[in-house]
């Protein structure tokens, strides 16, 4: 797999409807160029994105005192 066009229709074709959801814009709209490096920036910033808030609602979370949040974080 070579051109960033087979990688991006590879990529499409492996991610979950999960996955796609956080990148749909680029799925329905991509971009007429390097399409696999601005669907693998989405994920990576947005994924990334998805996992502070996670955390960050965890420790407030945990601040107040409900330690069945850890459960919810760990099951991502």
């Amino acid at each position: 797999m070579s051109s960033d066009h087979e990688k991006y229709i590879h990529v499409l074709s492996k991610i979950e409807p999960r996955q796609a959801r956080e990148v749909k814009d680029i799925i329905i709209n991509p971009p007429d160029n390097k399409k696999y490096e601005a669907l693998k920036k989405a994920f990576i910033q947005r994924l990334t994105d998805l996992q502070e808030y996670r955390i960050r609602q965890f420790l407030k979370t945990e601040e107040m005192g409900d330690r069945k949040s850890f459960l919810s974080l760990s099951d991502t």
